[in-house]
């Protein structure tokens, strides 16, 4: 069984125990559970960035969670040139970015936070509310939100905010929805996560720029077979289906919010995608991380026509970003 198929029958072993038995079940998480154990931050050589790294315009951080690695590559609009470095000491589940470039890495049970190039982290943040899996940096404040895909006592999972990246969190719980797993701020603060109802259907919520409380969003449109990461890019919500039309292949729903509600406008078949667990938008190319292909697929956005492919050294990758120093925030119009 590979990687990706080992965690997706784990989520929907899981998705079928909160359904079948009230949400009260015993949990593995996603990839919780390694060799008969608990994954751990398992060291593997030491971590190293190439001289010019960190003034390096654009870099590729591709995260291998299997091998406790993260492979740090020169990048230039889809393509790399050159392996600039590697992360050990960490198991890196999913990845994101703020606006200056600082990569954070999540592992389960912390988050890593690493300077553009950096071979070291400048801090460490600890969760211990849940499984930390997907992040997001709020381009206005510098706040942290961290998708816990379950909690303590296999609650159905939490949102933490470490306001600017730093202490403790505040605890946050989504209504209706179950396990969120990803999350993103779009330009002006406000915080979409993604999970699943009591149905197993793609659920959605919104915290609002200023609110203390998600509100849940009515999504329409399509059926969002194995929701996993989201990303804004103005005007709309992108949500990756991981399972679309139940198949091993990968699509990005674009969603177009209006009050609580979220519409479906357009799909983008990802061909030969398998199973995407994170995809990054970056400018027009969508650089993908899927658990049953090593190497880093890359595509057109918005017609996801296939650009090319950047070859992996691990022989697995669950998640990928692409830090641009001192990168930008977008605008964003909302109806």
């Amino acid at each position: 069984m590979t990687f990706g198929q080992f965690r997706a029958a784990i989520t929907f072993s899981f998705l079928a125990c909160i359904v079948g038995c009230g949400g009260s079940g015993l949990l593995a998480g996603p990839a919780a559970v390694r060799n008969g154990g608990p994954v751990r931050d398992v060291a593997r050589g030491s971590s190293w960035m190439s001289r010019d790294a960190a003034t390096a315009p654009s870099l590729l951080y591709v995260a291998d969670e299997f091998d406790s690695i993260v492979d740090v590559y020169a990048y230039k609009n889809g393509k790399t040139s050159k392996l600039d470095g590697t992360l050990t000491g960490i198991t890196p589940v999913s990845e994101c970015v703020d606006p200056l470039g600082s990569v954070y890495v999540t592992t389960g049970t912390s988050i890593y936070v690493y300077p553009h190039g950096a071979a070291q982290p400048s801090k460490v943040l600890q969760d211990h509310f849940g499984y930390t899996s997907g992040c997001a940096v709020d381009p206005l404040t510098g706040n942290l939100a961290v998708a816990n895909a379950y909690g303590p006592n296999s609650s159905a999972g939490n949102v933490l905010i470490y306001a600017k990246a730093s202490g403790k969190p505040k605890l946050l719980y989504i209504p209706s929805v179950q396990n969120p797993e990803y999350c993103g701020y779009d330009d002006t603060g406000n915080l979409f996560a993604d999970g699943y109802d009591n149905d197993v259907n793609l659920a959605l919520g919104e915290l609002a720029h200023g609110s203390k409380h998600f509100t849940a969003i009515t999504v329409s449109g399509a059926k969002v077979e194995l929701p996993k990461s989201l990303q804004w890019s103005s005007p709309y919500l992108l949500v990756d289906d991981s399972a679309y039309h139940g198949k091993s292949m990968s699509a990005i729903y674009q969603l177009s919010l209006s009050g609580s509600t979220a519409t479906v406008v357009a799909t983008i078949p990802l061909r030969h995608s398998y199973q995407i667990e994170q995809f990054w938008k970056d400018g027009n190319k969508i650089v993908t991380a899927g658990t049953d292909y090593a190497d880093v697929l890359v595509y057109l956005y918005p017609s996801g026509k296939p650009f090319g492919t950047i070859p992996n050294q691990e022989p697995s990758a669950n998640a990928v970003v692409v830090s641009n120093k001192k990168a930008g925030g977008i605008t964003r119009k909302r109806s």
